[in-house]
């Protein structure tokens, strides 16, 4: 049950391997840590299935668990301080807000690079409480997906 089948460090270097090649992946997807749809949750399920299975390979142990888990909670929290602590890396790991919309006027090149559709805006828009896209002075396309929306004051 405790007993290693593959060599401790092999555990740690596929773990951090995956770690990177996850995060990268779901950078590039952008949108994955805010507004889910059905597809973006099955991607995730699949790739996290993906990576755990790799990760300690055919070593089922719960030592390998263990070595994997630590490894993954280490390069987390180590991302996370990095990103703490450089701007430059805080927009590589977690990206920037998009303007979507900006004085009532919206910005179909924001909104096409966060791969935001309209039905989406106008989601966002009703549950803020706002009736029409002229009311807006700024929506904004959060960087954990979110869309934050400011209303014109009146």
């Amino acid at each position: 049950m405790f007993e290693l089948k593959e060599f401790w460090f092999d555990l740690v270097v596929r773990s951090a391997i995956l770690y990177i090649v996850v995060l990268v992946v779901l950078r590039l997807r952008n949108r994955a840590g805010g507004q889910l749809s059905p597809v973006d949750q099955v991607t995730l399920i699949m790739l996290g299935d993906i990576a755990a299975n790799a990760t300690t390979r055919s070593d089922d142990s719960v030592s390998a668990a263990v070595i994997a888990m630590c490894t993954l909670a280490g390069l987390s929290m180590m991302m996370n301080y990095m990103a703490f602590k450089s701007k430059t890396a805080g927009k590589l790991l977690e990206g920037l807000p998009r303007i979507i919309v900006h004085n009532g006027k919206v910005n179909e090149d924001g909104m096409a690079k966060e791969g935001v559709n309209r039905h989406e805006l106008m989601e966002a828009l009703r549950e803020a409480g706002v009736a029409s896209i002229s009311q807006v002075r700024v929506a904004m396309v959060e960087t954990n997906g979110k869309i934050s929306v400011v209303k014109m004051s009146t």
